[in-house]
């Protein structure tokens, strides 16, 4: 979770490096566009939430989820609204 910045941007500073199946490559690997929040941790850290907009494989951990979008959807749009009050009533 400490790749996700508290204003909701990726911090590529301290990765960790896994081997993955290519299998499960398509599962766990994020594509540009992708949108990824928190789903454990504090109240104050569920939610966090940022969109992947680099073109590098990276897969993400578990406590993560990822949402990957249609072309007509703007995931940045998407990416404000954990951050709304009445979005963070609902999910904690």
């Amino acid at each position: 979770m400490n790749n996700i910045t508290p204003d909701g941007y990726w911090d590529f500073e301290n990765l960790k490096y896994i081997d993955v199946d290519n299998k499960d490559l398509d599962k766990y690997s994020l594509q540009k566009g992708d949108l990824v929040f928190n789903r454990t941790n504090s109240k104050e850290l569920v939610g966090k939430t940022a969109v992947y907009d680099r073109d590098e494989t990276v897969i993400i951990a578990g406590y993560l989820i990822r949402v990957r979008f249609d072309q007509q959807t703007n995931p940045w749009f998407v990416w404000g609204a954990p951050e709304l009050k009445v979005w963070k009533s609902k999910i904690i």
